[in-house]
């Protein structure tokens, strides 16, 4: 059985605000703040779809000092914060 991917939910709208990060707009109005390089890069690959590994392959390129445990962790609260406020989704 292959891990679990995700990807980014439908209908969500992105905008750069003006302290550099992005705000994502659901359709309910509800809005998720992106303020580092590591969400908006976890963003970026949700986009593909991608497990969890993928997903911190593409943190240990941004945080090469990083422990890819450390590295691992902080994905996975990323993608559970974003799936349980409907902003991501496992991928059928």
């Amino acid at each position: 059985m292959s891990p679990p991917r995700f990807r980014r939910a439908r209908g969500i709208r992105a905008f750069a605000d003006k302290d550099g990060g992005w705000t994502l707009l659901a359709r309910t109005g509800e809005a998720f703040a992106l303020r580092n390089a590591a969400s908006l890069a976890l963003w970026e690959a949700l986009a593909e779809g991608g497990d969890l590994e993928t997903l911190t392959d593409r943190l240990a390129r941004l945080f090469p000092r990083a422990e890819r445990a450390v590295l691992r962790r902080d994905a996975a609260r990323f993608v559970r914060s974003l799936v349980a406020r409907r902003f991501a989704a496992p991928v059928d």
